[in-house]
């Protein structure tokens, strides 16, 4: 069994999903201690001790997650035939992210991995992001930009015409293409490109020259 506490990716300066390191490293090293004395963990349920004054409980990850965050877990195991159960923490009024009136500011602080797996960007689904009528026309996303302010552009070409611009729901781009999801952590200040619709993603850091938008 792996334990993890997914990071996002748009987290800076801080530790898992606003944790500190210091207590993601003994939240993980007080659930090796109990299973090193012969408790059988649950998911489920409830657990005191591990955050000071909050309950903790676990979920198990859908394996359509498991390339997202554990492919060294995949390498050592030589498949993806094993339990990955990731650690849920509440917010300050006790409330875990699944529950009615979970902090909305922490929302994407701590995306839950048994679910949505049709959809597993951080924002809303109905997110406006910018993307081109030949994306609806059958054409592939080669080109996306996820600028300083969070704007998302989909495109199948560089220089996309601007009298071909559509504004539409980020759902509606993962909807069109699934293989979108593999690059829903595109930090702030990044573009991904790829070859054809069956390459895979490239990613880099880019810098928009002055006086030129993309």
């Amino acid at each position: 069994m792996i334990i993890i506490l997914p990071f996002s990716a748009y987290e800076k300066g801080e530790g898992v999903f606003g944790l500190k390191t210091d207590v993601q490293a003994a939240i993980l090293n007080h659930a090796c201690d109990l299973m090193k004395a012969g408790e059988v963990l649950q998911t489920g349920k409830l657990y005191r001790g591990f955050l000071e004054g909050y309950s903790i409980q676990f979920i198990e990850a859908d394996k359509d997650y498991y390339q997202n965050y554990v492919g060294y877990g995949g390498w050592y195991y030589g498949s993806w035939e094993f339990p990955l159960w990731q650690v849920v923490w509440p917010d300050k009024q006790q409330l875990f992210p699944c529950e009615h009136g979970f902090n909305p500011a922490w929302k994407f602080k701590q995306p839950l991995l048994d679910r949505n797996t049709d959809f597993k960007f951080y924002e809303e689904r109905n997110l406006a992001v910018f993307t081109t009528k030949q994306a609806f026309e059958g054409e592939p996303i080669l080109y996306v930009y996820h600028n300083m302010d969070g704007e998302w552009q989909f495109l199948t070409e560089l220089g996309a015409d601007t009298a071909n611009t559509m504004v539409v729901a980020l759902s509606q781009i993962t909807k069109l293409d699934h293989t979108i999801n593999e690059i829903y952590h595109l930090p702030y200040g990044w573009r991904a490109w790829r070859v054809d619709s069956h390459s895979d993603w490239q990613t880099e850091e880019y810098e928009i020259e002055e006086g030129k938008e993309e």
